[in-house]
């Protein structure tokens, strides 16, 4: 934990809630430090860029327009994107799939690892495999709506920009992601609010 965690939430240890998760899925875990879990090697992923729009938490949700510019802007840059998560369950993942952007089923926390674990990177919203993605190592920008934010002290994980007007956008960002809060459009479904890419 960074210190900062440690003085807001002194008697939390988000640790010990992760390793009851992990032993209630039969993931054998110790989170006493970042390690990666055991992973099958997934092909579909290798090299390409994961796109975790889906959460149930409707604060942390950005519209699927947002997303639909990212990949376009990868795929202009010659970096291939797939879109991970079950559109049976979140309808922006659903929207995304029906408007014809690359995705992979993933059925099982099985095999969400496996296609996690062999990806070039990861965009996501703040959910389980976004955290998934950081406990493998796998290069991460976290979205997070506007709160606070404490990233874990792992080379993978720093804070690289925050969508506010006082600060400028960093180098290697997509332009998607950089957007001012004035230009996500308004939908009452959608927070309104400033993102900060971790």
């Amino acid at each position: 934990f960074s210190e900062e965690f440690q003085t807001a939430y002194p008697n939390f240890r988000i640790t010990e809630i992760l390793s009851v998760i992990c032993r209630d899925f039969n993931i054998p875990a110790d989170l006493s430090e970042i390690r990666p879990f055991k992973y099958s090697v997934d092909e579909r992923s290798r090299g390409k860029v994961i796109l975790i729009p889906g959460t149930t938490v409707k604060a942390k949700m950005i519209q699927p327009s947002v997303w639909l510019n990212l990949y376009q802007e990868l795929k202009n840059m010659g970096i291939d994107c797939l879109i991970a998560g079950l559109p049976e369950r979140h309808k922006d993942t659903k929207s995304l799939v029906d408007s014809g952007l690359p995705h992979v089923e993933t059925q099982s926390i099985e095999q969400a690892i496996d296609l996690i674990s062999c990806a070039r990177a990861v965009v996501a919203v703040d959910t389980g495999l976004m955290h998934i993605a950081v406990q493998q190592g796998v290069k991460t920008i976290a979205i997070h709506g506007k709160c606070e934010v404490y990233h874990r002290p792992a080379k993978n994980c720093f804070p690289i920009y925050t969508n506010s007007f006082d600060r400028p956008r960093s180098a290697g960002v997509p332009p998607a992601l950089s957007l001012p809060p004035s230009y996500i459009p308004s939908n009452s479904d959608y927070p309104r609010h400033d993102y900060a890419v971790v």
